[in-house]
């Protein structure tokens, strides 16, 4: 694979954390909360959150990851004011950082 492939993959994870985002946006606050039964998750928040500290903790060391705590919202402005939101996922470079998160 070369650095052309790479940057590909980059910027195609890019998208489809945009698309999840404009997506699940769409929902609202009541349903990043609202209970999910049956679907192993409390919450889609909660889905949510695995999702993007498994893809968070794997790009930082695909070896391993960590028993950092997942930190847990109730609305997408609370999400944005933590500093961890996607809503500007930033474009691919060459020295990506693992800071796109929900």
């Amino acid at each position: 694979m070369d650095r052309a492939a790479i940057e590909e993959l980059f910027t195609f994870t890019d998208y489809s954390w945009r698309e999840h985002e404009r997506v699940i946006r769409r929902l609202g606050d009541e349903k990043l909360t609202e209970p999910a039964p049956g679907s192993g998750w409390p919450a889609l928040r909660d889905a949510l959150a695995h999702v993007n500290w498994a893809y968070v903790r794997w790009l930082a060391d695909p070896a391993g990851t960590t028993d950092e705590p997942v930190e847990r919202v109730t609305s997408w402005a609370e999400l944005e004011a933590s500093g961890s939101a996607c809503a500007t996922t930033p474009a691919p470079t060459s020295t990506r950082s693992a800071t796109t998160s929900w």
